[in-house]
């Protein structure tokens, strides 16, 4: 019996590790480079959370395979290493630099994992983040009638506290009428709806269709308009695939529906100018530093005129070139290098997650986004968790 349960330890951390990959239950520290003109900045914050323990737990477990996967990618992983090291060698020494190389460490090891796992520990792992879906969306609806945070039990879970009222809240109207939007257990709504927008693509790739409906449903009750965009680029997408002529115009008539609704909220009436002045300044610090060595941890916002714009503090808002304005010239190497990660990438799953990326930063500033990352890295060769694989072709 003890056998048994040694055998079946990876798969119950897979499911877990899927379950709780939306949450952000952790451990804040506030070292002195976590402060920015005195402010407290989160995404300097070091934070041990709980999925980093199931990640370690993973490691100490399946070391032996991870090793090999290592050995097969070993280029890739030295030139990174290598250009990290010339970088520390010849930059001043930093705490925030080595904790950013830990968090793309993050995405490395999980990719490691992901590669090398079954197809029992991969469905056990897209099993829990079904679940994951069903239990975001009771909480998200209920923060939606609540006009705030519920607190209690969903605490654990790492649900901020936060009400209409909350200085900096993200609300929309619609009709005149002021809606708070859903936090659910992450830092952001938008945050919410990328991470469920690419979270549903592999779960539709893989055949788990129950999970697909709340995890659209988390979607739309994100507000994320390009959250929103993108679920209707998800139905395009799959109307070209099918074929079925009714369901190829009712999908296409869908997808229309949700560019319309996505158009229909009215949040931040700044949004739009801010995201691309951000930009803006985005490509001028890119372009500027483009030839120097990688400085990790150079993607907040410094420029102080910002401050009128809501925008200080704050990294851009395209992972892209935060990628750029930490690893600089380096960066195209390692992309370059790390495209064999993601060589046999479903297309769906990839074109989903260039748009998420391209519209904000949470995939390489956010633990949940750092994660998924890396499980899509991981997932690169398909799998046969079911013979339902009609998307899986690059």
């Amino acid at each position: 019996m003890l056998r048994r349960l040694k055998e079946n330890i990876p798969t119950i951390l897979f499911t877990l590790f899927g379950l709780l990959l939306p949450t952000q239950l952790g451990k804040h520290f506030w070292p002195a480079f976590s402060y920015v003109n005195g402010i407290r900045v989160d995404y300097y914050s070091p934070t041990l959370y709980v999925t980093d323990v199931l990640l370690l737990l993973l490691i100490v477990l399946l070391w032996k395979k991870i090793v090999l996967q290592v050995q097969k990618n070993s280029k890739i992983l030295l030139i990174a290493l290598l250009i990290l090291g010339i970088a520390w060698i010849f930059r001043d020494f930093s705490l925030l630099f080595a904790y950013r190389a830990i968090q793309y460490g993050k995405i490395v090891c999980v990719a490691l994992i992901f590669r090398q796992a079954s197809n029992r520990e991969k469905f056990a792992f897209l099993m829990g983040l079904g679940l994951s879906a069903l239990y975001m969306t009771v909480l998200s609806v209920l923060q939606l009638y609540n006009g705030g945070s519920m607190q209690g039990m969903w605490w654990l879970l790492g649900e901020r506290l936060y009400t209409g009222a909350t200085p900096g809240i993200s609300s929309i109207s619609v009709d005149g009428l002021k809606i708070v939007r859903p936090y659910g257990t992450f830092s952001h709504p938008n945050t919410m709806g990328g991470f469920y927008l690419v979270s549903l693509s592999i779960l539709f790739l893989e055949g788990f269709y129950w999970a697909t409906i709340p995890a659209s449903a988390l979607i739309l009750l994100s507000f994320s308009r390009i959250a929103t965009i993108g679920l209707g680029l998800f139905m395009l997408f799959t109307a070209l695939k099918t074929t079925c002529t009714r369901c190829r115009y009712v999908k296409m008539g869908i997808f229309a529906l949700l560019v319309i609704i996505a158009f229909v909220w009215k949040g931040s009436e700044t949004s739009i100018s801010e995201r691309l002045y951000a930009w803006k300044y985005g490509v001028e610090h890119v372009a500027k530093t483009l030839f120097q060595l990688p400085l990790l941890g150079d993607y907040l916002i410094p420029r102080p005129s910002l401050v009128f714009r809501g925008l200080f503090n704050q990294p851009i808002h395209n992972a892209l070139l935060l990628f750029f304005s930490e690893w600089k010239i380096a960066g195209g190497l390692l992309l370059y290098a790390g495209i064999r990660f993601f060589y046999s990438t479903p297309l769906l799953i990839a074109l989903l997650l260039i748009f998420v990326a391209f519209f904000d930063h949470y995939l390489l500033t956010q633990q949940q986004g750092l994660l998924l990352v890396g499980v899509i890295a991981g997932w690169s060769i398909p799998s046969k968790t079911n013979a339902h694989m009609p998307y899986s072709s690059a």
